[in-house]
Order: C-alpha cells, then sequence, then structure tokens
C-alpha cells in the first residue's frame, strides 16, 4: 500500500509540473485499460492526462487501438497530416465497441480482480511451502511474481517450459481473463507447486537448473539475432 501511495503521490507530481510548464502529459494505457475500471487507471485514481492510448483489452484479440484526449489537444492533429495504409479498416473498430458493450455488461474489471487477488494469496502460500522467497507484485488483475534470486531469469524461463508442457502457457506474470475459472486456477497451482519443488531443489544446490532447463533462457532485452 505504501508503495503504491508513492507511485501515485510521483504522477500527481508530474501532473503539476505539466501544468507549470504547459507540457503534454501522455498515459499509455494500453495495458492497464480496463483491468481495473471501466476505462484507464487515471480515471481510478483521478489523475488525468492530456492524452491516452488504448489496446489490447479494448479488442480482445482484435486489432485495435484508440487515443483519446482533451478537445484543445486533440484538435492539434488539424495543424498536421495523417495517413494510414489500413485508414479504412473497420474489423477493429466494430469489436471495440461491441467490447466496451460487453466489459460493461459483465463489468470484467471487478472478475479479473477478483481472480487476481486470489492469485497472489496463492503465490505467496505457496512460496512459504515450499521455503522460496518470492516477491508478488502488480494491480490483481494483471498480478506477476520475481523471484528473489541471481537465477531469477532461468527460473521463469523454468516456470514457462514446465507449463507448457501442461499445455498452460503462464511465465511470472498472469494476464487474467473472466475464464478463469476455479479448476482452471487449481489446476495452475498444482503444477507450479511441482515446479516450487524442483526450484527450491535447485536454491539449496541439490539440483542445478542448467541440467533441467531444455530450452535457452529466455531473453530479457533486445533481441540481437
Amino acid at each position: 500500500m505504501k508503495k503504491i501511495k508513492k507511485i501515485l503521490n510521483f504522477y500527481k507530481q508530474v501532473r503539476e509540473f505539466c501544468n507549470k510548464k504547459n507540457i503534454v502529459l501522455m498515459f499509455d494505457e494500453c495495458t492497464s485499460g480496463f483491468r481495473s475500471c471501466y476505462g484507464g487507471l487515471h480515471l481510478k485514481h483521478k489523475i488525468i492526462p492530456d492524452i491516452a492510448i488504448f489496446g489490447k483489452a479494448l479488442g480482445n484479440g482484435y486489432a485495435i487501438n484508440a487515443i483519446i484526449g482533451k478537445k484543445e489537444v486533440m484538435e492539434s492533429v488539424n495543424n498536421t497530416f495523417i495517413s494510414s495504409t489500413f485508414w479504412t479498416e473497420r474489423i477493429g473498430s466494430v469489436a471495440g465497441l461491441e467490447i466496451l458493450k460487453l466489459m460493461k455488461k459483465t463489468e470484467s474489471w471487478k472478475i479479473i480482480s477478483k481472480i487476481g487477488s486470489k492469485i497472489k494469496l496463492n503465490w505467496t502460500k505457496l512460496a512459504k511451502e515450499n521455503s522460496i522467497k518470492l516477491k508478488v507484485h502488480g494491480i490483481d488483475s494483471l498480478p506477476g511474481f520475481y523471484f528473489e534470486s541471481q537465477n531469477h531469469n532461468l527460473y521463469k524461463t523454468y516456470v514457462s517450459q514446465e507449463m507448457i508442457k501442461k499445455k498452460i502457457i503462464a511465465p511470472n506474470i498472469v494476464y487474467n481473463c473472466i475464464n478463469y475459472t476455479k479448476k482452471v486456477v487449481d489446476d495452475y497451482f498444482d503444477n507450479l507447486n511441482n515446479i516450487f519443488k524442483m526450484i527450491k531443489k535447485c536454491e539449496d544446490e541439490k539440483e542445478n537448473i542448467h541440467n533441467i532447463l531444455e530450452t535457452n533462457e529466455a531473453i530479457t532485452g533486445i533481441r540481437n539475432k
């Protein structure tokens, strides 16, 4: 909670600075949008940008982005020129409008936040049971965890490797959706428990993570090949 307050205070200071210097403030809500409320996080925390950008959840798989903003800022586009190869493409726009209706009707952000809250608690519980140092982070609707170990990235790679074998795509972050039923979540944690047990052996040097990885370590930066 203290960390969240610190972050929000930072954003408030940025907003105040932009007001003072007459700078346009833009928020990238492509990932955070519609995950904590019906719109962007800026609505929930009442820190309003001049421009906000949305995507991902807005199209539910369809290719769509949206840019919204204050009238005086958005109208500046009339002083320039914008073109697009897919200018007349309408599938994404139609999908986005329908998704907005469905999200509002189901209040999907409440459902995925509730799921994520349980996932966070289970991560913490499972880590404690296996004596693994784990740092849980992120908003409830988009939770993640970090192994407090120098081998974090190797362990993350191992988690993905073993989960894929069970037909589950899950590294160390979960993009919650409303179809994550109790059974889906329980199956995930049953498999994760076995993975954590092996990671514990690696931490205790009873096993070597390099010997059980069947793939290259996950790339954390820009690909160079």
